[in-house]
């Protein structure tokens, strides 16, 4: 298993001729544990396959408005449909769609049928979900993606339920609003992009060392950074469900600690 952050390759000597000091020039360069990740599917055939099963799955529903409307019907879920499963008026086998949900995408106001949210997630998922793939294993990786996708739909259950309580009622004028995307499981990627540098910190090169957060420092500035980014989002663009980003997210960061193998270091040569 590779190690999620990926090394510059080795330099070679000049016209292709051995040198004295190849030896130096083909060792991997420092990277820092939180430098940006470099985008490549390579060992991550998971997160290839989910973006191009959502994409077929978006531009199905384009050329199609009825099967965009049977496939939300069918797949998708709202608050009340939530809370009815939670109370058990809601039968057991409908329970698939608190994953399903999450392969189905919406259009934004204004730009008709391009694809806006689906866009914006996979470009999302295309550069945070390789190396976290790479991290946990495929399978591991594919479990942890499905359990996030169930956590923005508690996330976004939680929020809402809450929001009514405040308002003295059973469900909020939102409970109707249908959930759709992947950005609950998105979020829950990050987190374990955020989990897995945290990590590796205290393996870095040791001319970081003095220039790097704790690992414990790194997790909880971030992890409130994008909290209280996510909760401003709910309030103030209620169209976003910034509470399903925090849920997949904290779902993410609890599950990773138990899923992720541990840290191999790198053998000497």
């Amino acid at each position: 298993m590779s190690n999620p952050f990926d090394h510059e390759p080795p330099q070679s000597s000049a016209g292709g001729r051995s040198g004295p000091w190849d030896h130096l020039a083909q060792q991997p360069r420092p990277v820092s544990p939180l430098a940006p990740h470099k985008m490549t599917f390579k060992g991550a055939p998971i997160t290839a396959f989910l973006i191009i099963a959502m994409s077929a799955v978006e531009l199905a529903s384009i050329f199609s408005p009825t099967l965009r409307q049977e496939l939300l019907l069918s797949f998708a879920i709202t608050v009340g449909e939530m809370q009815a499963f939670m109370t058990g008026a809601l039968p057991l086998d409908q329970s698939y769609r608190f994953v399903t949900y999450g392969a189905l995408h919406g259009q934004f106001p204004g730009f008709g049928q391009f694809p806006v949210h689906l866009l914006f997630n996979m470009a999302a998922l295309a550069v945070l979900g390789p190396p976290v793939e790479r991290a946990f294993g495929p399978i591991r990786y594919l479990l942890f993606f499905v359990i996030a996708t169930i956590g923005g739909a508690v996330g976004h259950w939680g929020w809402d339920a809450a929001a009514a309580a405040i308002d003295g009622k059973s469900l909020s004028i939102w409970s109707q609003v249908t959930l759709v995307g992947a950005s609950g499981a998105i979020f829950g990627v990050l987190a374990g992009d955020v989990y897995a540098r945290a990590r590796a910190i205290p393996h870095a090169h040791p001319m970081f060392h003095g220039h790097l957060p704790s690992p414990l420092s790194y997790v909880v500035r971030t992890s409130i950074m994008i909290v209280l980014l996510n909760a401003a989002i709910s309030l103030l663009a209620p169209g976003i469900s910034g509470a399903a980003h925090i849920g997949g997210y904290l779902f993410g960061l609890l599950l990773a600690p138990a899923l992720m193998p541990p840290l191999r270091r790198a053998q000497p040569h």
